[in-house]
């Protein structure tokens, strides 16, 4: 949007130096008109409200529990890069 905006204040003021009636001037109020517009579609875009979330009739994993099983995959697969005995086998001994 600020892309919008700077281009917008450019061409104000290029337009503000020529004389109403030359042909440079109809060239940058065309090109004021086109990125008025383009400025509008950008803040039309921009406040546009978001999508409701989609209601689920299955409930899902909690985001704890995938939390959990994730740490607990994590240190299974350390477990097989770094083989020891398991609690239970040190209390054995």
């Amino acid at each position: 949007m600020e892309y919008a905006a700077d281009k917008i204040r450019r061409l104000c003021a290029r337009l503000a130096n020529e004389s109403p009636d030359s042909e440079q001037a109809a060239v940058y109020r065309t090109k004021l008109k086109a990125a008025t517009r383009e400025l509008m579609a950008e803040q039309e875009v921009w406040s546009r409200t978001s999508e409701p979330d989609v209601h689920q009739d299955k409930a899902r994993q909690s985001y704890r529990s995938r939390e959990s099983d994730s740490a607990d995959g994590f240190a299974e697969g350390l477990k097989l890069f770094n083989p020891t005995k398991s609690d239970s086998a040190k209390k054995k001994d």
